[in-house]
């Protein structure tokens, strides 16, 4: 069985800890995605402290996963009046495949149906193919193909996936 635990994000040492989490996920699992100047600028703009502040304005919820008491991964997502957007999972590389993602979207999905929503959204990037199978595994199908442009030269080339819950 496994052992974990989700905490919202509620103050600034938390979210400085999901800030130092995402440096660490980001610089070990994407440079086989993208060069290390986009995951710089991507961090800056997408998973800073002041980034994560600015989404938790937006109405953006935040987690952290603990596994046997310790920082294991964390989730973001956004309910909307017609969806919930995932917008962020992670999960560190040691504890990948035990079934934490998994629990992971089963929250989402909890949460969802909670506030009597029954559509997830998330973008994923076209070439993380371990993340587009645990999707597709979860019942999330590819709606469309979105090129995103991030601003300094940078582009997000991702599937806008989703999953009906009912």
């Amino acid at each position: 069985m496994i052992s974990y635990k989700f905490i919202e994000i509620s103050n600034i040492d938390s979210i400085r800890a999901i800030e130092s989490m995402a440096k660490q996920i980001w610089r070990e699992y994407y440079p086989f995605l993208c060069s290390k100047e986009q995951i710089d600028y991507m961090l800056e703009m997408f998973q800073s402290e002041k980034a994560i502040i600015s989404q938790i304005k937006q109405g953006y919820r935040y987690y952290l996963i603990r596994h046997k008491e310790a920082p294991a991964g964390y989730i973001s997502f956004k309910i909307n009046a017609d969806n919930v957007f995932l917008s962020k999972l992670y999960l560190k590389s040691n504890l990948r495949g035990i079934g934490l993602g998994k629990k992971m979207l089963e929250f989402v999905e909890k949460t969802s149906l909670e506030n009597k929503i029954s559509i997830i959204n998330l973008h994923v990037n076209k070439k993380n193919l371990n993340s587009l199978k645990l999707y597709e595994k979860a019942g999330f199908k590819i709606k469309k193909s979105l090129v995103t442009d991030i601003g300094n030269g940078f582009v997000m080339d991702d599937y806008l996936m989703e999953k009906e819950l009912i």
